[in-house]
């Protein structure tokens, strides 16, 4: 775990991979109810006649834009936080690999004895 030095927030990289799989997951749903939502409401197209049939696909065509929108922030936070998840994970098994090569030369040392490191 890791605490900033100001911030006072702390993460795991394991929290960061379960916030990315959360977006991921609300993404798919949020893709699901706006295809359901929007399925519904196309279904009421016919009621527009005219000048309000002509606002009606206009406000159709945005609304697929902004669901495009809102999907993909949510899958490029997601796929943000993986790359997050990966480089933190990726670093802390530098710092483990540095840490047991430390120890290792000490403990090489500590069996030569000081009179060998002359």
């Amino acid at each position: 775990m890791v605490a900033g030095p100001s911030t006072g927030y702390q993460v795991t990289p394991e929290q960061v991979s379960t916030a990315a799989a959360s977006c991921t997951s609300t993404a798919a749903d949020v893709q699901q109810r706006l295809a359901a939502l929007k399925s519904y409401v196309v279904n009421m197209e016919a009621m527009w006649q005219g000048v309000a049939a002509n606002t009606f696909q206009q406000m159709m065509a945005e609304y697929d834009i902004l669901s495009k929108m809102l999907h993909d922030a949510l899958t490029d936070i997601a796929s943000g936080l993986n790359g997050n998840y990966v480089n933190y994970t990726e670093s802390e098994q530098a710092n483990v690999n540095s840490i047991t090569s430390i120890q290792n030369s000490l403990g090489e040392r500590a069996r030569v004895g000081p009179a060998s490191l002359t």
